[in-house]
């Protein structure tokens, strides 16, 4: 995959650079191979009269011809009216630095300043467009001033003259490859740096992302470079050139260190020098060149041709060793780089570029995007095994807590088991207790020599009441304070219509759902129906009221049992009643207080937890 993408893009730029070669199969406009020059001087406001004019063959590079120069030069190049109406244009596809063109006398444009700091122009086409009139009927001349710094490959290309119609799709063409596709370069470079850089700073003990993303920064400069028609901030020309070729050097010294890292096989020693050998010479270029910066820089960067050499023959070497897929790729890319850069400094260090494309800014970026497209496969592999330890974490969970469900399911089987058997013993001590002690009076009652049916008809309501509350009360659902409230006003009442006592229930306190823990319920309902019974029995009272109130704070129900009768004398002795009261209480966990003046009625306080 990465062979591929890397294969796409060369294609791409080899698509582009044959859409600028391309020619129309009719165009209407000349390329001019032939001029004369001559040396200008500063403030010179229209072309010279001079004598001195030379025949000069285009492309004029001034390393070749004006070795050490730096100024001015005029070019004269005859015009020949082209047939047609419309108006025409010049195309200037290379030069360096910078140009200001006439038509005979007549200016009809510029590249920018063409003082210090002088519009850099020599990776930019300059196109100018004026009209016919500025033709004469007999001979006419085309006039270019160019301006370029000493040592700099200053001079000019082949320009381009004929109708605007014809020349534009030309310019365009250059435009493209010059600078759109150089912006497009910029943008994945300074994109792909980011993405690097943040990583970097997420994970700074990953010194590999921290190497990429310094090779991204040198190279954005080296594009930069190529964009910018003036020094960027505060720089002067020098400094600016300085920085330039330095980042390209720096690029290879950073290249190198993502390379061995890449790869996992760092190689100290061979990175400690080419770090020296980097550092030094830029150091001795910015203190020692002067006006030989750019040449002193064309001899430092055969240091940078040979680190790409010794990278490729090291990685083609760890494939060879190791068969990792990245270190071809990485191979690979880098072969092309260096291809590339090669073209470029031939190209320059021969004086030849004035005549060819500089294509060296599209070369590290196929090294961008093989490390951005190494990083998502990278990525998605850590993604794929995070997926899959996911899925495989789920199903152990989903396994251990199927196991819990089951034994939960057996623990609560059991418990529900424990609980109805406490249930069924609690049942058979109630009937024992309670029916058999009803049943039992009954007895007396009928082998006694005399009684009267109205006892025996009470005693066999009450026994029937105690059945019944009994068989209501026990049971898993019935914790529901509200319900058990209710079950008990519904068995007392029929037993309480046929007395002069008068009940009322009090229960708006009581919220819904209010809950006791489970087989509480029957000491409750106990507890409820005794304390009726007593009022009854021994209150002599005509009311009673019973208020139930649930306290959130401590999770509590209150329940108030009060009557308007004699009272409880002082120093009776409790019945067997209020004692399994006081007991039921402690029981449920609850508390119960007995407050009782003699003449004054009778109040029980109970307090019992409920479920929060």
């Amino acid at each position: 995959m990465t062979t591929r993408l890397i294969a796409a893009f060369v294609l791409l730029l080899a698509t582009a650079s044959a859409a600028v070669a391309q020619t129309d199969p009719v165009v209407n406009y000349r390329m001019l191979t032939q001029a004369e020059s001559v040396i200008g001087t500063p403030g010179e406001k229209s072309p010279p009269k001079s004598d001195a004019w030379q025949s000069v063959a285009l492309p004029d590079n001034w390393n070749a011809s004006h070795p050490g120069f730096g100024g001015y030069v005029w070019y004269r190049l005859p015009l020949q009216d082209i047939e047609g109406g419309g108006k025409l244009a010049v195309l200037l596809p290379r030069l360096c630095m910078n140009a200001e063109l006439w038509v005979n006398n007549s200016l009809i444009g510029d590249g920018g300043k063409m003082t210090d700091p002088v519009a850099r122009n020599w990776h930019r086409p300059l196109y100018f467009i004026f009209s016919r009139a500025l033709l004469k009927a007999d001979a006419n001349w085309l006039y270019i001033r160019v301006y370029a710094y000493p040592n700099d490959g200053g001079g000019l290309g082949h320009p381009y003259f004929g109708k605007d119609t014809d020349l534009k799709p030309l310019f365009e063409r250059v435009n493209f490859v010059d600078n759109t596709l150089s912006i497009a370069a910029l943008v994945l470079t300074v994109a792909v740096t980011l993405m690097l850089l943040t990583l970097w700073l997420l994970r700074k003990g990953q010194s590999l992302y921290g190497w990429m993303s310094a090779s991204g920064i040198f190279w954005s400069i080296v594009i930069v470079n190529q964009l910018f028609e003036y020094p960027p901030l505060w720089l002067t020309r020098y400094s600016w050139e300085w920085l330039v070729h330095s980042s390209i050097d720096l690029y290879s010294f950073s290249l190198l260190m993502v390379v061995h890292r890449f790869v996992d096989a760092p190689r100290k020693k061979i990175e400690a020098a080419t770090a020296t050998y980097f550092l030094t010479a830029s150091a001795l270029a910015w203190l020692l060149a002067g006006d030989q910066l750019v040449v002193w820089f064309n001899a430092i960067h055969i240091g940078a041709i040979v680190a790409g050499c010794y990278m490729i023959v090291f990685c083609a070497w760890q494939y060879w060793k190791t068969r990792q897929a990245r270190a071809l790729g990485m191979t690979i890319a880098i072969v092309c780089c260096l291809i590339i850069a090669m073209h470029d400094w031939l190209a320059i260090v021969t004086s030849k570029q004035l005549g060819t494309m500089l294509i060296m800014q599209f070369g590290p970026p196929i090294v961008l995007v093989l490390l951005g497209v190494w990083m998502m496969l990278q990525f998605s592999k850590v993604l794929d095994s995070e997926e899959r330890r996911r899925l495989q974490i789920e199903k152990q969970i989903a396994e251990v807590s199927e196991e819990l469900n089951i034994e939960h399911a057996k623990r609560m089987e059991l418990e529900r088991k424990t609980i109805v058997l406490a249930e069924r013993q609690q049942f058979s001590r109630e009937l024992h207790d309670g029916m058999g002690g009803h049943l039992m009076s009954l007895r007396n009652m009928l082998s006694g020599e005399v009684h009267k049916d109205s006892n025996i008809l009470s005693a066999l309501d009450q026994a029937i009441i105690d059945m019944r509350l009994l068989v209501d009360a026990v049971g898993e659902d019935n914790n529901d304070i509200g319900m058990i409230i209710g079950m008990v006003r519904s068995r007392v009442e029929p037993q309480i219509a046929h007395t002069s006592l008068r009940v009322e229930w009090q229960l708006t306190g009581l919220p819904m759902d209010c809950l006791l823990h489970k087989g509480y319920g029957l000491h409750l309902a106990r507890i409820l129906q005794e304390s009726i019974t007593n009022v009854m029995r021994h209150a002599q009272a005509g009311r009673l009221v019973i208020k139930a109130s649930h306290n959130a704070d401590s999770a509590a129900v209150m329940i108030e049992i009060t009557d308007n009768g004699c009272g409880i004398p002082e120093n009776v002795r409790f019945g067997r009643g209020i004692a399994n009261i006081r007991e039921r209480s402690r029981l449920i966990g609850g508390h119960v207080e007995f407050n009782s003046l003699p003449g004054q009625g009778t109040t029980i306080l109970l307090n019992i937890p409920v479920i929060s």
